[in-house]
Order: structure tokens, then sequence, then C-alpha cells
């Protein structure tokens, strides 16, 4: 059978299929308790299962006969621009995006910037939140994920949409019927990260068909430090 990437894919192609599915998200007439279903489903078709935390999940909320602008919280690592500038290029003109920065060690707690940056989306009233950052979702242990997004939802509040990468990656696989994904991480993802990112896959029912660590090139690798 034919094994499928998981990891950094073409940004053009990211955008047009964000900007398809959020488009769809914001036409849909699905509120109430299969809210976050129909926006996992949605999401999960938009490729957006990089190790960036690509992803994007919304959800709608009708206020008589109109519908209000779709807003995301994205929690990145603190001094990374790239995510942010990623989504806002990504995002159709009816969705705004939030950035929270969090400087800690993986797997991130709940305190400090996260705790701080979730009780900041509770007063936005934001519409999803994604704790964007794979690394943590990894080495998070069995049931990391699922423990944060119910945490960051009891904090936001609001009936807000909460997830993490790792889930949104599982998710998108699972949406795509892909049992044994190549997985493709990061050139600064090192041995053990790439092993640990191998087993977080294989541990929750697939089987993945390799690892490669992305290599950019000598313009790259082989810059001097400094």
């Amino acid at each position: 059978s034919l094994s499928h990437c998981v990891g950094p894919i073409c940004g053009s192609c990211v955008r047009s299929a964000t900007r398809q599915a959020a488009c769809r998200i914001a036409k849909s007439r699905v509120v109430g308790p299969s809210t976050s279903d129909r926006v996992r489903s949605i999401g999960s078709q938009i490729c957006g299962i990089s190790v960036y935390g690509l992803s994007i999940h919304a959800h709608t909320a009708v206020c008589n006969t109109h519908y209000r602008q779709l807003s995301v919280g994205i929690f990145i690592v603190g001094n990374e621009a790239v995510p942010e500038a990623e989504w806002w290029a990504m995002a159709p003109p009816n969705v705004s995006v939030h950035a929270a920065r969090v400087t800690a060690k993986s797997p991130w707690p709940l305190d400090g910037d996260l705790k701080r940056g979730a009780e900041q989306f509770a007063t936005m009233k934001i519409d999803a939140a994604v704790l964007a950052h794979t690394t943590s979702s990894i080495v998070g242990g069995k049931g990391w994920d699922e423990k944060m997004a119910a945490d960051l939802t009891a904090i936001i509040g609001n009936g807000t949409f909460c997830t993490t990468t790792g889930l949104d990656q599982q998710a998108a696989l699972k949406a795509q019927g892909i049992k044994r994904p190549f997985i493709v991480v990061p050139p600064w993802f090192a041995d053990q990260s790439v092993k640990a990112g191998v087993a977080y896959f294989a541990e929750r029912g697939f089987q993945p068909a390799g690892a490669l660590r992305y290599d950019p090139g000598p313009g790259w690798r082989d810059i001097a430090p400094g």
C-alpha cells in the first residue's frame, strides 16, 4: 500500500486548501453539540497535518441570519515569527488569527505563558484555539493531547473548540484513511525527537512507513553560527 507524508508540504497548496476549507466552515449552518465534530472533520481535510501545526479549526455561530467573523487563537513558540505569518497568509478574509506566545520546556505545562494566553483568549471570546507545538504532543506521553485540549477548553470557555497539533494530525490521517504515513520532520529535530515522532503515531494505531528529517540544503545547514 502507498504511504503518505506527514510533514512540511507546499505552502501554496496549504494556503489554497485551508482557504477552501475555512470558506466551507464559514458557510456551514451547523451549530450546537455537533459543531466540534463537523469542524474537526472539515479541518482534517485541508492537509494541514504538518509538524508546524499548520491546521485550522473554527466553528460558526448564528446571530439572526448573519455569521460572525471566525477567530482562531494559536499558541506558538515565543521566538518564532513564521507560524503566525503563515496562518495569516492562509486565512480567508472572514477569519482572524490571534497568537499567544509560549516560552517553556517541552511538553508545555499549563501554567505561565500558556495559562496566561488561555485566559486572554477567554476575554476575546475566540471561536477556536490550537496548541500548535508538535514537540509537546510527541513527548507529552499518552493522554497529554486530550488533557491539554480539555484543560484549555475549561479555561477559555465560551464554547471554544480547543485542540492540539497531535490531535489534528491524527484526525487528518483518519479522515483520509491513511494507516501508514511517512513522517517528515523539520531539520532541527534531533534523532531522539525523530524516534519520538515515529513512536507517537505507532502508539496511536498507525504504522509509519518510515521517517525523514527534511534537509533544506547547504544554504541552510552550512551557515556559520553568529
